[in-house]
């Protein structure tokens, strides 16, 4: 299956609803800011620990950036894309169909917009960035 067919096929409408556990162990050190421009929350962790994903979903973009180091995104179901950012390394491609508990890749300190090794995290449904502590179970 290639992407699209992924993207565009019903396999991922029976995938896990949440609330699903957090992706990482470690410190919340800020929190969901849209006001701020700050999407997503921060989690500080030690380097290298593993990123799981939080629900079913196809893996829909895993590639370098220069501000945010090493990204990857999940689309789940219902119009929800979680997004994984700084990480040390990737696990999966885009077009992988991964499962709640699979592992990503691990935290680090990558891009330039990190400030020490830890996982910025953010949910979007349907293109609208989302409180990601709604998602999640403490």
């Amino acid at each position: 299956m290639t992407q699209n067919e992924i993207l565009f096929s019903n396999i991922i409408t029976t995938a896990s609803d949440f609330p699903g556990r957090y992706p990482v162990q470690g410190s919340l050190t800020r929190g969901y800011l849209p006001d701020e421009e700050h999407f997503g929350i921060d989690i500080a962790t030690k380097k290298d620990e593993p990123i799981v994903n939080i629900a079913d979903g196809s893996v829909i973009n895993s590639s370098w950036t220069i501000n945010n180091g090493y990204v990857i995104s999940i689309q789940h179901s219902k119009g929800v894309v979680s997004t994984y950012k700084h990480l040390a390394t990737l696990n999966k491609k885009e077009g992988d169909l991964v499962l709640k508990g699979d592992i990503l890749g691990t935290t680090g300190n990558t891009g330039v917009l990190s400030t020490g090794p830890h996982l910025h995290f953010e949910i979007w449904k349907n293109g609208i960035p989302q409180n990601p502590e709604v998602y999640l179970i403490k």
